[in-house]
């Protein structure tokens, strides 16, 4: 399964929305997404296991991998509402990684997308599906992004690698440097 969130105020209809992973796209069904409030994805075949909790099941579920993928999911419009590209390495615990277990994202207000955001879940039975996530912080990320090493390019251009994730609108803001 896949959890979304609406963080926003905003209620959203996901009619024509579309979820996918490296393959085909999947449109969602009529479901309104209010506020504050979850909705699981999952196969049309599953919904039986999420009995009581919000769920659209899809009639072609992706294949997801285990070893990792990239999700995205677009409005009715085709603009991208959010992505995450991730491996079985943020499990950080081979037995998580094997099977049962969620990735679950633990700020979903912080704008890094990587691994640091997004460790196995701590709930005893592997994950929190239509609830808070079991490793849900607020605090927000204080340790900057370190430079680990910088190279030439080109004859205009460097190539800078940090050890974490740099928010994509300060990073791509000639400004800031």
């Amino acid at each position: 399964y896949v959890e979304l969130y609406n963080r926003s105020a905003d209620a959203f209809d996901l009619a024509g929305w579309k979820f996918r992973d490296s393959g085909t796209p999947q449109t969602l069904g009529n479901y309104l997404l209010l506020p504050g409030s979850y909705v699981i994805l999952c196969d049309l075949a599953d919904t039986a296991s999420y009995s009581g909790l919000p769920y659209l099941g899809l009639l072609t579920w992706p294949s997801l991998n285990n070893t990792g993928d990239n999700l995205g999911l677009r409005d009715s419009y085709g603009s991208l509402v959010d992505s995450v590209e991730y491996l079985d390495t943020w499990y950080n615990d081979p037995n998580e990684s094997a099977g049962g277990w969620s990735i679950e994202l633990i700020n979903p207000g912080d704008t890094c997308i990587a691994m640091s955001n997004w460790p196995a879940s701590v709930d005893p039975d592997g994950g929190t599906p239509g609830a808070v996530n079991s490793v849900f912080s607020t605090v927000p990320d204080t340790d900057p992004p370190h430079l680990m090493s910088v190279t030439v390019a080109g004859p205009n251009s460097v190539t800078a690698c940090f050890d974490q994730a740099l928010d994509p609108v300060s990073a791509g803001t000639l400004g800031n440097y």
